[in-house]
């Protein structure tokens, strides 16, 4: 078995398996899909058995029109977890015959997630309160008690919210009319219970307060329950598409690798997902105990602490703001000073200065983007022109020609080539449900606020009950070294092989990051050729442009063939994760720049991903006054962050600590 000295890894972003790689192989043994076997389908409705299926096709495109759904709710969904499941666990193997009514149901506007609603309790609880609150309200001294009564719901509710923002895992989506409507409701009581002793008896006000009440509320409990319950619309030619594949031919850089070195077949994202958690089980081998995006800054250990506690080199290699800046210890000293962008790494591979680790986060928002999320495809380009998608192969293409025109390098490198998670795409394979769960979520979730619980009695959200057992669909995942064969390689892994990987092999001595990433499978074991081989394949007749400089090509604007300018591209369609990175900038920002990024400035929510920061007066330059004489001045607008802002602070942070560190 061969050294390693180096390992690589490059993570792109919401694709499954069998969408990508299932028509890899015609031979049987191989994991993939087969066209035109009734096994590789989903029905239009699984709840009706003689619902029409769909099946596997190979007429993939890369702009699907709609982004399908992957929140944690939706990929249950997709799992088949209506027919297998006790509340939200799941009790037997996933029937993985979900994927197009999810998709379906999110064309119609009806995503998921769709919580497990105890009706029966809420009722019966519903009932007793408001039965008790009408007595006591037609008693002639009630208006007092109601009046406490609004209060103690006001210190609840603010206690709901409390845990809400601090990311208690509530079993809400969002605060909002939900838990308002508590407090109007008895407000509203009051006022009309008030004036009712003086004109009639006791049991009269009972009456007449009590029967509006339940039936109002009993309104709304039945249309809530029924819009829940509603089966969405499907339209059998747009939800086929999270059924169709792609022919190895559309995706040549990803295929050739795969064929030419180790394919692993059964490689699962971390969490039934979105992708954040199954990021942040890259890094730390935990996701915290969220399966959804929550933006705001996680404390966990990450790879890179151990690496550093073990006196190991890594690097971040990234092209605008990156889901890893999501990890606060990292933009600290003295882990800041390792953060690079994407250019960098081309000249590291050259130099002989590539470290023990490096992750390269692809950029994943705006004109330029590169993460091949399904979401970034929709730009009007001419012909000859790439989509994100082939963007992405290109950045796949330059990232392994540029090692490969380093042998020495090379020759001690494993490149790890994987995607987050499966993007709401057709799987087959159904996912482990008894896989190790992280140390931190075994037995529920982390929270210490009784309040999920307590909600959770009446309206149970996936996330509720979540136990980390059960993996979610396979993604591609390609292992590259010249020390690998060309094998497909059966192992189970998720992303905590990744972690697992590096600390097994450059951090030996450093505490597990989680119980499962301490019980993970390793990828070393595929590097199993003493000597490095030869034939290794040349990708550059695929990369465009030219394999100098290329990766630091494919990080800047879209690539310029003969000459050509680019074209002028529309905004992509605002998919949650661009949303939360944009949500995400102005903490980034503050906590590098505090002195720069004021508390209230604001993430850009309208303003076009990729688009220029805005002009900042220069520092120790008045600003011009153009207030008329006698008016007062207008309140300052908030600076409006965006993504590229705070990706410059981060590299302005990070060549300064590096600076910092050369000795004088």
């Amino acid at each position: 078995m061969g050294e390693i000295d180096h390992v690589v890894v490059v993570m792109l972003e919401n694709r499954s398996y069998d969408h990508l790689l299932g028509l890899l192989s015609d031979d049987p043994a191989y994991e993939g899909v087969r066209l035109g076997d009734p096994r590789f389908s989903n029905p239009l409705d699984p709840g009706d058995p003689a619902s029409e299926r769909i099946g596997v096709s190979d007429d993939a495109v890369f702009d699907i029109g709609v982004d399908p759904p992957h929140s944690h709710a939706s990929v249950m969904e997709q799992l088949g977890r209506r027919r297998h499941t006790r509340g939200h666990r799941l009790s037997g193997e996933p029937a993985m015959d979900g994927f197009v009514a999810a998709y379906a149901r999110k064309i119609a506007g009806h995503e998921l997630g769709r919580p497990v609603v105890h009706w029966a309790r809420i009722a019966a609880v519903a009932g007793l309160l408001l039965t008790g609150v009408v007595m006591v309200a037609a008693l002639r001294w009630s208006a007092p008690l109601l009046v406490g009564l609004a209060a103690v719901l006001v210190a609840v509710e603010g206690g709901v919210l409390w845990a809400y923002r601090r990311r208690r895992a509530l079993p809400v989506r969002a605060f909002g009319p939900l838990f308002a409507w508590p407090v109007v409701a008895v407000s509203g009581v009051v006022l009309v219970a008030a004036p009712l002793p003086a004109v009639m008896g006791y049991w009269q006000r009972v009456g007449v307060l009590g029967v509006p009440v339940l039936a109002t509320v009993a309104a709304v409990l039945l249309r809530i329950r029924a819009r829940l319950h509603a089966a969405p619309p499907t339209d059998p030619a747009l939800a086929r598409n999270v059924m169709r594949c792609l022919r190895p031919d559309r995706l040549p850089v990803l295929a050739t690798l795969a064929r030419e070195f180790a394919v692993c077949t059964r490689w699962h994202c971390s969490v039934p997902g979105a992708t954040w958690p199954n990021r942040n089980f890259v890094h730390a081998g935990t996701s915290d105990g969220t399966v959804d995006i929550e933006v705001g800054f996680y404390r966990d250990a990450t790879i890179f602490e151990r690496l550093t506690e073990a006196g190991a080199s890594w690097h971040i290699y990234r092209d605008g703001m990156a889901q890893v800046m999501v990890f606060e210890n990292l933009l600290e000293e003295p882990h800041i000073r390792n953060w690079y962008e994407i250019r960098d790494f081309a000249r590291h591979v050259a130099a002989g200065t590539l470290p023990r680790y490096s992750f390269i986060e692809p950029r994943h928002d705006g004109p330029r983007s590169n993460s091949q999320h399904p979401g970034n495809n929709d730009f009007d380009a001419p012909p000859g022109w790439r989509t994100d998608f082939q963007r992405g192969e290109q950045l796949i293409a330059s990232i392994y020609q540029t090692l490969l025109a380093n042998r020495a390098v090379f020759d001690r490198t494993m490149l790890v080539i994987t995607y987050d998670e499966h993007g709401g795409f057709y799987d087959h394979v159904p996912p482990p449900t008894r896989f190790p769960a992280p140390r931190d979520t075994l037995g529920g979730h982390p929270a210490k606020s009784p309040l999920p619980r307590i909600l959770g009695w009446f309206v149970e959200q996936p996330a509720s009950r979540f136990r980390f057992r059960l993996l979610g669909p396979r993604v591609p995942a390609v292992v590259v070294s010249p020390l690998i064969p060309a094998s497909p390689d059966p192992t189970l892994y998720d992303h905590t092989a990744i972690p697992a990987t590096v600390r097994r092999l450059f951090a030996p001595g450093t505490a597990e990051l989680s119980h499962r990433e301490a019980r993970s499978n390793t990828l070393e074991h595929l590097c199993s050729l003493a000597e490095p081989r030869e034939d290794l394949p040349d990708l550059s007749s695929l990369l465009l442009p030219r394999p100098s400089d290329a990766v630091g090509r494919a990080a800047e604007s879209a690539a310029v063939l003969d000459g050509a300018r680019a074209p002028s591209a529309a905004a992509p369609r605002d998919d949650d994760f661009a949303r939360k990175l944009r949500a995400l900038a102005p903490q980034v920002g503050r906590k590098l720049a505090p002195e720069a990024v004021p508390a209230d400035a604001v993430s850009a929510g309208v303003a076009a991903p990729g688009t220029a920061p805005p002009d900042l007066t220069p520092p120790g330059t008045a600003s011009p006054d153009l207030t008329p004489p006698g008016t007062a001045p207008p309140e300052p607008e908030p600076l409006a962050v965006t993504p590229d802002l705070a990706s410059q602070v981060v590299s302005a942070a990070a060549e300064a600590a590096r600076r910092d560190a050369r000795p004088a």
